[in-house]
């Protein structure tokens, strides 16, 4: 029920918001070091996390 300028203005914080947290995943040291962990166990956190982020913001921009 908002309006489409408001529903715009949403999408686009969205996309950003997703973006932005895909920087900090990446530039994350814990993220790091999960994924090369001693274990032998492969965790693709920021790759797998990255592309649902990535998808979240084209959808949103979509939207908009």
């Amino acid at each position: 029920s908002a309006a489409t300028a408001q529903k715009a203005a949403a999408a686009d914080a969205l996309a950003k918001e997703a973006q932005s947290y895909k920087a900090f995943v990446n530039d994350n040291k814990i993220m790091a070091l999960c994924e090369k962990n001693p274990f032998g166990v492969t965790l693709p956190i920021r790759k797998e996390l990255g592309a649902a982020l990535d998808r979240i913001a084209q959808l949103a921009k979509a939207a908009a």
